[in-house]
């Protein structure tokens, strides 16, 4: 095998051949699973630049490979912001997410789950902390140094809007090729079953998996960049894919519930622009739709309904005889797990009942 690339070297210098995309793909792999995401996301821009070279930029095979480059920069844009302290809605975001110990534990979850990122409350920027120079004949270091680290502040925080810009893109090109692959799916399984009705095959649920993916990392990207009408619709799309593809009480439904009520909470603050100034709509109420704010509320409850019926079947699968001491215990674990995160819900939802009140 050849030697492989430095990581963000010039694609002119790297052969396009199909020996050189998997071998960048394997190291890009690699990379991911050491958590090294910069360099995985450096290895896989190489790969998608000799994939398009190869098949095109829009054939739909280059899904795949796009899609995990786009997890990667994800990532990275998630690193950056945990560093410069950039990390939006994370609180409310970071309830469900922990019960991904117990999903993986359990074996649920599509290929690349997108909740698996946290982001946190935003702080205030430097853009909006005021701050004066002054000038003159003595030494102001301290005053320089604080500048500098306002500016460097600053640019990280451009760094991490630009890798948070380049993943949507890197997603969003991903879902559209992704449902180029399904319609051709779903053409070719029409074909081959007449007029029967489709059932869903494995590679198209696999597509669609992989398309409520993109969905949620759609979403969970214009979380952080504060584009909550955005958020919704995606949440909405990957919610539909995952009540298509799971039961009620399944991990990635209940995610979906809770991610399009964070969704809907947030947009709800603020009426889109086309129905600011709307007449008979009061000064004091331009800043809430109070129909998003109800429909936030009801996914709430929805995502609460779920982990109750996640909590019911486990506590019913503890009473088989098939289970050995360490499948009990781990059952047991994941109905402890799910339990605080309900009461953690059932906290919250009771929290805004009070305002859906005032505002019914």
């Amino acid at each position: 095998m050849a030697e492989a690339s430095a990581p963000g070297a010039s694609v002119e210098e790297i052969p396009k051949t199909r020996e050189k995309l998997d071998e960048l793909t394997k190291a890009a792999s690699l990379q991911y699973s050491l958590k090294n995401f910069s360099g995985a996301a450096d290895h896989y821009a190489d790969a998608v630049e000799i994939q398009a070279a190869l098949n095109g930029e829009m054939a739909p095979e280059n899904a795949e490979l796009l899609f995990y480059y786009g997890r990667a920069l994800y990532k990275v844009a998630i690193a950056k912001s945990d560093v410069l302290g950039n990390k939006v809605v994370q609180e409310e975001k970071k309830k469900p997410k922990s019960e991904k110990k117990s999903k993986e534990a359990n074996g649920e979850g599509s290929s690349a789950a997108p909740n698996g990122s946290k982001a946190e409350e935003k702080a205030e920027t430097v853009a909006s902390k005021p701050y004066f120079q002054l000038t003159g004949d003595g030494n102001w270091t301290d005053s320089d140094e604080e500048v500098d680290d306002a500016d460097a502040e600053a640019q990280g925080q451009e760094e991490e809007q630009d890798d948070f810009s380049d993943a949507y893109e890197i997603f969003e090109i991903a879902r559209v090729l992704y449902s180029k692959r399904l319609e051709a799916q779903d053409t070719g399984d029409n074909e081959n079953k007449g007029k029967g009705k489709a059932e869903l095959t494995a590679t198209a649920r696999a597509i669609k998996e992989k398309l409520a993916d993109c969905h949620g990392f759609l979403v969970e990207i214009s979380l952080e960049n504060e584009r909550f009408h955005d958020a919704v619709a995606d949440a909405r799309a990957a919610l539909a894919l995952q009540e298509e593809l799971n039961p009620f009480d399944h991990e990635n439904v209940m995610e979906a519930h809770y991610s399009l009520s964070l969704a809907l909470e947030f947009a709800s603050n603020r009426l889109p622009a086309d129905q600011a100034g709307k007449e008979g709509v009061q000064p004091e109420e331009q800043s809430i739709d109070y129909e998003l704010r109800n429909e936030a509320a009801k996914h709430t409850d929805l995502t609460i309904q779920s982990l109750e019926a996640r909590i019911k079947r486990e506590e019913a699968g503890l009473t088989s005889d098939a289970l050995t001491a360490e499948q009990k215990k781990e059952k047991e674990l994941i109905i402890k797990d799910k339990k605080e995160i309900l009461e953690d819900m059932k906290t919250r939802v009771s929290c805004n009942n009070v305002v859906v009140m005032d505002l019914s």
